[in-house]
């Protein structure tokens, strides 16, 4: 309740009247000694729903509580509550343009004409709240439901990444190591004693086994590299399904009272590592440099020829 200091006892006797009537009162008398008087008025002005400004021509007069009024409409502006319910018990032709566009109940200093007129106010406002309650509640309702659904599908999404990358890492690991194995194999087949016969010469026969078996373990190299790569972003989607997994269960056990920016600094270590491997990774950690090998091996054999 806002009012004038000079209508306390009017004042006094509505508080009476609501409170037998069920509803929860606040007014400056609440206020224990030793406390801060500003910060216990705007505490229950956010916590309040209605404002029930009891407004007489001392009340206009009166700096500290037509600036609570001011606060109240600001603060229902801002955040849809609390509801602000004028009587006017003064002049209405004295009040501020800005309360003359609220619809206000006119009332006079009888106690028992207008307490029906206040109270019947007030049960409207009540329906009206509780339906602003309804329509958040659905709408939070909806929100969870879409946000369930939502994190079901990037699990889904990041679990078939890190199994299809992990998949192919290893598929890229195999055929490194048959590259490996075959050149070993060509190594041995080159050096055979019957292939001998058929080259001009033993250096002859040894660089140009040098250029396979460097043409082969190039591509084995290259094969690795992928296949660590490919492996890194498997690592990295499961440690990216670790971190939605705690923003999920801090939404669930604090979800009702976490800030915005609460949940998105939850939320906002979910791509642990941003980027990803193969945008960082270095041309020459691929390129197998064959180029400057096998020029390099051409100019002997012309040499020797």
């Amino acid at each position: 309740m806002s009012y004038s200091h000079k209508d306390k006892k009017f004042v006094k006797e509505i508080r009476d009247n609501l409170e037998s009537a069920g509803y929860s009162v606040f007014w400056d008398q609440n206020i224990s000694p030793g406390s801060a008087v500003l910060d216990t008025l705007n505490k229950e002005f956010l916590e309040a729903d209605v404002l029930l400004a009891v407004i007489s021509d001392s009340y206009l007069e009166s700096i500290p509580a037509t600036s609570e009024l001011m606060k109240a409409i600001g603060f229902r502006g801002v955040r849809s509550k609390p509801k602000v319910l004028p009587y006017v018990i003064g002049n209405p032709d004295n009040l501020p343009i800005n309360i003359k566009n609220i619809v206000y109940l006119k009332g006079s200093f009888d106690i028992e004409t207008d307490m029906n007129k206040i109270l019947s106010s007030l049960e409207k406002m009540k329906g009206e709240i509780l339906a602003e309650l309804q329509i958040e509640t659905e709408e939070k309702e909806k929100i969870h439901k879409s946000f369930a659904s939502y994190m079901e599908n990037v699990f889904s999404t990041l679990e078939k990444k890190e199994r299809q990358n992990k998949y192919i890492s290893y598929v890229c690991y195999g055929i490194s190591i048959m590259f490996l194995i075959l050149a070993v194999i060509v190594a041995f087949l080159f050096l055979d004693s019957s292939a001998l016969n058929e080259f001009s010469s033993m250096l002859q026969l040894s660089l140009r086994v040098f250029a396979i078996i460097s043409l082969i373990i190039a591509l084995s190299r290259m094969m690795f590299v992928l296949g660590k790569s490919f492996m890194v972003e498997s690592i990295r989607n499961s440690d990216r399904r670790h971190a939605i997994s705690f923003g999920k269960f801090f939404i669930d056990a604090y979800g009702d009272k976490a800030s915005r920016d609460e949940i998105r600094a939850v939320f906002g270590d979910w791509n642990i590592d941003k980027g990803s491997s193969f945008i960082r990774q270095d041309s020459n950690e691929i390129d197998p440099q064959i180029t400057n090998a096998l020029q390099v091996i051409t100019s002997a054999l012309k040499k020797l020829n």
